[in-house]
């Protein structure tokens, strides 16, 4: 049986697929370079809520800046975040940290 946090995953990826997405996982753990230049073949980032904190925050904030650098160049590069990835995302705009929720 799968566990809470796969079936969660699958959940998201059912979603985009309904809409006729693809999805291409972007694992936090992985090498960070090679996600960022994964970007450049996508259209867009769901990141997904859930409190896990250190990398996988590092990893949001740094797929964030790089979103933010599509569209400043005028590249349309949507970010949807979800539940605590919403609250990340504000953060990471806000850059003022954790403060911002408080």
């Amino acid at each position: 049986m799968k566990g809470y946090t796969s079936l969660i995953m699958d959940s998201y990826v059912k979603y985009i697929e309904s809409a006729g997405g693809r999805v291409v996982p972007l694992i936090y753990h992985h090498d960070l370079n090679t996600t960022l230049k994964k970007l450049e073949n996508l259209n867009g980032v769901l990141y997904c809520g859930g409190g896990a904190g250190g990398d996988y925050l590092d990893f949001g904030r740094a797929i964030f800046k790089k979103a933010k650098e599509f569209n400043d160049k005028g590249k349309y590069f949507p970010v949807w975040g979800t539940c605590l990835g919403f609250e990340d995302l504000s953060m990471f705009a806000a850059e003022s940290g954790e403060e911002l929720l408080s």
